[in-house]
């Protein structure tokens, strides 16, 4: 169940706002239903649970949160060391420790396409430490930046894989998925998925027939590389 259902009202704007929704529509997934927001167009019974339903509600916090999303995959990028694997882990360890079981579904195809072992993320759903000790770095580093308890020797292994740039891109990253799914958490009641339902992704993924993540598509989610990025609203 959806607790806010939003619609907007373009003629109530400020200018601010309506550039925000013009970068929204040339950045982000959602173009078709920007460009009617744009237009005009009252849409009525959107769920306010991501970047989508936000911009019905607030364009300016919708341009922020795609942004930061914008940055992370930009900066993938640019450095070795950060990259689709660190991302989809965080994705999957973020989402396992909120109990955000929708955020998993859609997560767990990907890391697995980026890379990251099947049996390291059946490990962290069991609640294993069992995990390479590369792995168990980001991991780490994840689980103290949302509890606000990072160590000298969490920061000190996360700076030995990525650059300064990087991490401060990772560790925004990190916190724009907590930003996420609380979000959603606080306007659903996220009854779309359940333990029952990571238990049979992941048992399909050891039996080979759990449908591939498509990192490029997800990528392209985020960021048109044939477009000048440009992440301020004017």
């Amino acid at each position: 169940m959806t607790r806010i259902l939003a619609k907007l009202d373009t003629s109530k704007l400020s200018e601010e706002e309506l550039r925000a929704l013009d970068l929204l529509h040339g950045k982000w997934s959602g173009a078709k239903q920007f460009e009617a927001i744009r237009s005009g167009v009252v849409m009525p019974k959107v769920q306010v649970a991501g970047v989508g339903g936000a911009a019905l509600l607030s364009p300016l916090l919708a341009w922020a949160s795609a942004a930061r999303g914008i940055a992370a995959i930009q900066g993938q990028r640019l450095d070795p060391g950060f990259g689709q694997y660190e991302h989809q882990l965080a994705c999957v360890v973020v989402a396992f420790d909120t109990e955000y079981y929708e955020f998993v579904g859609a997560h767990l195809p990907l890391a697995l396409a980026a890379g990251v072992p099947l049996e390291a993320i059946e490990a962290l759903w069991q609640g294993r430490d069992d995990i390479d000790p590369a792995d168990r770095a980001i991991v780490d580093y994840v689980r103290g930046v949302v509890s606000g308890t990072v160590t000298n020797d969490q920061f000190a292994a996360i700076a030995g894989r990525m650059s300064d740039r990087a991490i401060v891109e990772f560790t925004a990253l990190i916190l724009n998925i907590l930003m996420s799914i609380r979000t959603a958490q606080a306007f659903t009641d996220q009854r779309g998925f359940n333990r029952d339902d990571i238990e049979g992704m992941l048992a399909a993924a050891r039996a080979g027939v759990l449908p591939e993540g498509r990192l490029e598509a997800y990528e392209g989610w985020f960021f048109h590389p044939d477009r000048h990025l440009d992440v301020t609203p004017e």
